[in-house]
């Protein structure tokens, strides 16, 4: 466990972890440091996968991207779950040039986006086979997700941005189980495959060149 603290640190402390577990002595400050990171950034999805870049190219790690935020594809799901609203009698999302994307997710009414993102079962299946795949490697994932909008348990606190870490998955279940880095009572948590996928953002590989420093 690294306890991220009160401070927008989710990625470097993420990031900690996963350099500890591949046996590199780091620390989240230094590494918030090197990132420039600031509270602010912890909570936008597109500022975190920048952070998570940054820190790959000064640590010396490879950065595989297996989901990522798109704002295009963003702006296409809110078109979806417009449409899907507008039918359900749900209200509809309205957006400008600048989308606020923390904002939207809270808008959004639960039962529906869930119903919009189960439609999706091929990328689905996909992000299943994502832990079944690297896991089993011994490889982290690092899941960028938006927090609070399911109920996990034990809770986190608010809602918006959050990087974290699947260690596991059940298949039986249906069940992703991961880490997060909000201190005792977080080490090992589980999801529904459908609430898991529901606020995923973005799945990354972070491996290092070498295991020493």
């Amino acid at each position: 466990m690294v306890d991220q603290g009160q401070k927008g640190y989710c990625v470097a402390a993420t990031m900690e972890r996963a350099m500890r577990y591949y046996g590199r002595d780091m620390d989240q400050h230094e590494m918030a440091q090197m990132a420039e990171t600031s509270a602010a950034k912890g909570t936008d999805p597109r500022s975190m996968v920048e952070v998570l870049r940054k820190l790959g190219v000064s640590l010396g790690c490879k950065i595989h991207v297996l989901e990522d935020f798109k704002p295009a594809e963003f702006v296409k799901m809110i078109n979806k779950y417009n449409s899907m609203a507008k039918d359900k009698g749900k209200p509809e999302i309205t957006f400008g040039q600048v989308i606020d994307i923390g904002a939207v997710y809270q808008s959004f009414d639960l039962d529906t986006f869930k119903a919009l993102r189960a439609k999706e079962k091929s990328d689905m299946k996909r992000f299943q086979g994502y832990p079944e795949k690297y896991v089993k490697q011994g490889i982290p994932l690092m899941w960028s997700v938006f927090a609070g909008l399911v109920e996990e348990n034990p809770p986190l606190p608010g809602m918006g941005g959050h990087m974290r870490m699947i260690i596991g998955y059940n298949l039986k279940t249906q069940e992703i189980l991961y880490t997060d880095t909000w201190g005792p009572g977080h080490e090992i948590k589980r999801l529904p495959l459908a609430d898991a996928w529901t606020i995923t953002l973005g799945v990354y590989v972070v491996e290092p060149r070498s295991t020493t420093m």
